[in-house]
């Protein structure tokens, strides 16, 4: 099924080494906490989010009094949160797909158990950067933010036939026959003759499955956006014991890429929408399309594909400047996918030119999936809509004392769309000051698209708070253990307060 050439095929590998360079360099589903790493470290948003650290989280509290006395403005640059998760990669594995290095060749007992470990094992991650972010809060007309941020998402879990093709190539059970490079065909598993070597895998028609039927079971969802974020909250009612406040939250959002394979129930659906930075050539069907754009090989900054709206809607209750309560809406809007749109074709899948992954590379194995001579075979395409992933979040935390801070924090996803959480997260956290200027902070997150894991941060905040920079994992026991591991980090330096 030939979609790329083998010259495009390497552009689109160089490309997607780039898109898993940012994820290295910093680290398709939401994230708790967004790139804030004041945040990641207790694992719970809504009862401790200020300023725009509070955009995509809760705008209520953007309204809310400083921490510190006198200053009204914050204004932050370069931030980063990244992690990467997976059931069935080791720790070593995963550093090998961030930092860039030769990969050891699997061998055909390896591979065998590289099914095993792949079949319905999810591979999730998470990308968040924030180039700039503003927040203002003024004595009587409340609190204003503003912020930038780049968001990849990307998850996957194969079901067994994507798994045992994608991993072993024309070598799969699934095909029949092998076709050797002089044109000859013998029956698979066969001895192969001296000087000979397999082109491809083939299965006859009549005995040959539907695409839709090979994906039974399997999903991949990869997102690339950016969002220009605004937001405002305001004290709405107060009393000598309790303020009552309220937020909203636009979002302007331009897409770089998407991609979403969805197979269950014998049906199949798969969409692709790639930035021109990227390389696709997807052949001579391109011509028909109305969405294809021209091939862009110079440009640093990737050209849209797409673009959206989102609102973000929060309200939130401090008690007595002790107890803080907050409930919002989060990602409510879409996303119109309009340049290089392709669907795959339902075929029977009846031949593969490639032999399966030769390491354990995760751009190798996406690649061989939906690359040239994959198993998927894509065609133009009108314009698709995807959704945000809609969430809403509840947290109420508890202020002991100056040092001392605690709460919890449920997020429940609305939506159904690949790019959310496939179940609720629970977390509870904290933080605590041993002197002014040092803030530690851990916490014990639940659910979502990982295992447990257990946050831990730690911040710096210098004369009253002018400058503020800390460092936080999504999860320390990753340095402890091998199986499961999440690979994370969230940092800043540049943040300052007047």
């Amino acid at each position: 099924m030939p979609l790329i050439d083998t010259r495009m095929k390497n552009q689109l590998l160089r490309r997607l080494g780039v898109l898993l360079a940012l994820m290295a360099t910093t680290g398709v589903n939401a994230q708790t906490e967004n790139s804030a790493f004041s945040i990641t470290g207790k694992g719970v948003g809504v009862p401790f989010a200020t300023d725009y650290h509070a955009l995509g989280i809760n705008p209520s509290n953007l309204d809310w009094p400083s921490d510190f006395e006198g200053r009204v403005a914050t204004f932050g640059v370069f931030e980063m949160g990244s992690s990467i998760y997976s059931e069935a990669l080791g720790k070593e594995d995963l550093r090998n797909n961030l930092i860039p290095t030769t990969f050891d060749k699997l061998t055909d007992e390896e591979k065998l158990d590289v099914v095993k470990n792949f079949t319905e094992s999810s591979i999730a991650i998470d990308v968040d950067i924030m180039p700039v972010g503003f927040h203002m809060n003024t004595q009587n007309a409340g609190g204003f933010a503003f912020m930038i941020r780049d968001r990849v998402d990307y998850f996957s879990n194969f079901g067994p036939l994507v798994a045992e093709i994608g991993v072993l190539g024309y070598q799969a059970d699934y095909w029949q026959e092998w076709i050797l490079t002089s044109g000859d065909t013998i029956p698979a598993g066969t001895e192969i003759p001296d000087g000979e070597a397999i082109e491809q895998g083939y299965t006859p028609q009549d005995n040959a499955l539907l695409v839709s039927e090979i994906l039974d079971g399997s999903t991949l969802s990869m997102q690339w956006t950016r969002e220009y974020q605004i937001g405002y909250g305001k004290k709405v009612y107060s009393t000598d014991d309790y303020a009552i406040y309220g937020g909203v939250g636009l979002k302007y959002i331009s897409g770089t890429a998407f991609l979403q394979i969805d197979g269950r129930d014998g049906k199949a659906t798969a969409f692709s929408a790639m930035s021109p930075f990227f390389e696709i050539d997807y052949g001579p069907e391109t011509a028909a399309n109305p969405t294809a754009l021209p091939l862009d090989s110079t440009s640093l900054i990737p050209k849209p594909v797409g673009q959206g709206f989102g609102v973000d809607l929060g309200m939130s209750i401090l008690l007595k400047d002790k107890f803080r309560f907050g409930i919002s809406l989060t990602d409510l809007g879409s996303i119109t996918w309009d340049g290089n749109v392709h669907a795959f074709n339902d075929l029977q899948f009846t031949e593969i030119g490639n032999g399966g992954i030769e390491t354990l590379s995760i751009i190798e194995s996406v690649s061989n999936l939906t690359g040239s001579e994959g198993i998927l075979e894509w065609q133009g395409s009108q314009s698709i809509k995807s959704k945000l992933p809609t969430t809403v979040r509840v947290g109420a935390g508890l202020l002991l004392n100056k040092k001392l801070r605690v709460g919890g924090e449920a997020i429940i996803p609305v939506n159904n769309d690949l790019v959310n959480y496939d179940k609720a997260i629970l977390g509870v956290g904290g933080d605590f000051a041993p002197v002014p200027w040092i803030q530690l902070s851990a916490g014990f997150l639940t659910g979502g698209n990982y295992d447990f894991k257990v946050p831990a941060g730690i911040t710096f905040q210098v004369a009253n708070g002018a400058w503020e920079a800390g460092v936080a994992s999504r999860d320390i026991i990753t340095f402890f253990s091998e199986n499961q591991p999440t690979i994370s980090a969230s940092f800043g330096f540049l943040r300052f307060r007047v």
